[in-house]
């Protein structure tokens, strides 16, 4: 019986041509692009993804058409009064809208949207994951946990970018086009790498948020309403501490006593001492333009006597809102949950 079964196997054939491979083993190079390619492919499908955009594209298209109607307006009434408008530039050297104005207020009034676009993005990009346990799939290959966490950090910053730095550089070519024998360049000769700066600051700042965050969420919304939670709460608080601080430095200022104005510029950067406020003063501080060049009045009065906020705290704020949360991400990250107890 035994023989019959032995008698009945197939052969095994050995293949002589056969030969393991023996080429070069090389590591993965540039794993991170490829997660960050994923994030982008991911979202750029999404119709809620290209709203927020729409939106920015109209902000930035009405400041645009609000300064060069402004600018038409005050030149015509240069000429009719003989002036010429004193070969200035729009509003002359005294106005309240220049071309710096103009494009800190593109970077710094879409903030809501840009945050808005960083929940759509970023507040799934790793909580899913988490959520579907993918993370043992991702990680199971030659992939570390910092290629993983800079590619979700790359597709969200790079998104955002995109969506809210690309018009604001299109405004500065307008501006720049469009007068350039006025002047534009002579005034502005370094506003371009300052304006590209101040472009980086909110898509850097709610990028790192918001995956800091996602990495320890176990879902999308759970992600985005802590993200939001934390977001408003922290610019509400400092807002109104802000502008009490104001407040009272102003009647010390109305008073004459000694250190009000140092106060104002205290109560300044207490006001911006959150994630928008962070965007907003390091802006201001980048592009030289100061409270009173906003156009519009500005919530807290006395627009004309409020100063712009300290660099130092802000800039060590922006640090910690970008550092902690992907520290805390690249400890979090990890392919198998470790229980302890």
């Amino acid at each position: 019986m035994s023989t019959e079964r032995a008698s009945s196997a197939p052969n095994l054939i050995a293949d002589r041509t056969y030969r393991n491979y023996d080429g070069p083993m090389r590591a993965v190079r540039a794993g991170w692009w490829v997660i960050a390619q994923s994030v982008i492919r991911t979202n750029i499908k999404k119709v809620g993804f290209w709203m927020p955009i729409l939106m920015i594209v109209l902000i930035h298209l009405f400041f645009g058409l609000f300064f060069f109607l402004n600018h038409n307006v005050t030149r015509a009434l240069g000429d009719m009064g003989g002036g010429g408008g004193g070969g200035r530039g729009p509003f002359g050297r005294q106005g309240t809208f220049t071309y710096a104005a103009c494009t800190y207020l593109c970077v710094t009034e879409s903030w809501l949207m840009v945050f808005i676009e960083a929940l759509i993005i970023g507040a799934g990009c790793i909580a899913a994951d988490n959520q579907s346990n993918a993370l043992l799939v991702y990680l199971a290959r030659p992939l570390t946990k910092l290629d993983y966490l800079v590619g979700k950090w790359f597709g969200v910053f790079s998104l955002l970018w995109c969506a809210s730095g690309i018009p604001t550089l299109l405004i500065y070519i307008f501006l720049l086009t469009s007068y350039y024998d006025e002047g534009f360049w002579s005034q502005n000769p370094y506003l371009l790498p300052r304006l590209f700066m101040a472009t980086l600051i909110a898509p850097v700042l709610n990028a790192s948020l918001i995956v800091g965050i996602s990495a320890w969420s176990k879902g999308g919304r759970l992600a985005g309403a802590t993200y939001a939670g934390f977001y408003f709460v922290i610019g509400t608080l400092t807002y109104v501490a802000g502008i009490i601080m104001a407040d009272n430095a102003f009647v010390a200022l109305d008073n004459e006593k000694s250190g009000a104005k140092v106060a104002i510029v205290r109560a300044m950067t207490v006001r911006n001492a959150s994630v928008g406020g962070v965007t907003d003063g390091l802006a201001m501080n980048l592009l030289h333009v100061k409270p009173q060049d906003h156009p519009f009045p500005v919530a807290g009065g006395r627009k004309g006597r409020q100063q712009a906020p300290l660099t130092w705290p802000l800039a060590a704020l922006g640090t910690a809102f970008v550092l902690l949360p992907l520290a805390a991400a690249h400890r979090k990250i990890r392919a198998v949950e470790i229980i302890s107890g």
